[in-house]
């Protein structure tokens, strides 16, 4: 297993958790990716603003939890 496959299941692991939970799955991936490194910032917040865009989530609210 290469580093490009840990990063696809990081993702799809990421993904899965933000969308059962929603903000509270954010705020939990995010203080995860700030203990554990190897979950990647640029996977966790762009998903976060593609779903701002379809309308699940509010990005003053993303914003807010970003900043916790």
């Amino acid at each position: 297993m290469g580093l490009g496959d840990l990063l696809n299941i990081l993702k799809t692991w990421a993904e899965g958790i933000i969308h059962t939970m929603g903000y509270p799955g954010l705020y939990l991936i995010m203080f995860f990716e700030n203990v554990f490194p190897p979950i990647p910032s640029k996977v966790v917040l762009p998903l976060a603003g593609s779903l701002t865009v379809t309308g699940k989530f509010n990005l003053v609210w993303i914003t807010v939890i970003s900043m916790l």
